[in-house]
């Protein structure tokens, strides 16, 4: 359960008070962050925003609530055709964080995590409420880019967890049964993180579409794992 103790790590990471660890350079290189507007009340407008700093901060409507995400898995949703540099996505966390669009946690190990502030992430799930399929869809592919298979995918602490959730929102229920259907990536999940999680996905799955094979297997699995 290593996996899980540093999931428990990263969430505890957000307790602590922080404070941001760049220099001035990577700062002031970063102009285009420049009109983002203070958000006591969350009342953003988009209107205001430089172009590129509207587009990421739209970006940000695929993360899960209250669920913390890897520095590089914003360099590559920030990407057009490929990641940005994580030095340019470190500044634009941090500037987000200024703004409380966002929380930054730096763990000992130097990696960045992001957790997105609930009132945004409503906001952002309202208002690209029609692009969201399409959204989840292309982090998806993104994540699998150089793998035939999602269950070949390495974990970075949070897809393995969360995939399941982008599958759904994805509209792609039948990637996600042949995950559920897989025995390795089930017992490889299950490692890693617990019966919960696991059970989790099945449930997710169960919310959008009946399978009765699938509804034996969660059965069968929750049996075994009293």
């Amino acid at each position: 359960h290593d996996r899980m103790e540093r999931l428990h790590l990263i969430r505890s990471s957000f307790a602590l008070e922080r404070k941001s660890s760049v220099g001035g350079d990577v700062l002031r290189g970063s102009r285009m962050f420049s009109n983002i507007p203070d958000t006591g009340k969350i009342s953003i407008s988009t209107d205001s925003l430089a172009s590129e700093l509207e587009r990421r901060y739209q970006q940000l409507a695929v993360i899960p609530d209250d669920v913390p995400v890897p520095l590089t898995l914003l360099c590559m949703l920030w990407g057009v055709m490929q990641p940005i540099p994580l030095r340019d996505a470190e500044a634009a966390a941090w500037i987000m964080e200024g703004k409380k669009v966002m929380r930054v946690a730096a763990l000992e190990d130097g990696s960045l995590w992001c957790m997105i502030n609930a009132e945004h992430s409503t906001l952002l799930k309202q208002e690209m409420q029609a692009h969201l399929p399409e959204m989840h869809s292309r982090l998806i592919n993104l994540y699998r880019q150089g793998f035939h298979d999602l269950a070949l995918v390495p974990d970075d602490n949070y897809i393995v967890q969360n995939i399941a959730y982008h599958l759904v929102e994805a509209g792609r229920l039948s990637e996600l049964a042949t995950l559920l259907r897989d025995a390795i990536w089930l017992e490889t999940k299950l490692r890693s993180y617990g019966t919960g999680p696991v059970v989790q996905d099945f449930r997710r799955y169960f919310g959008c579409r009946q399978d009765p094979d699938l509804t034996l297997m969660l059965r069968a699995f929750q049996i075994s794992a009293n």
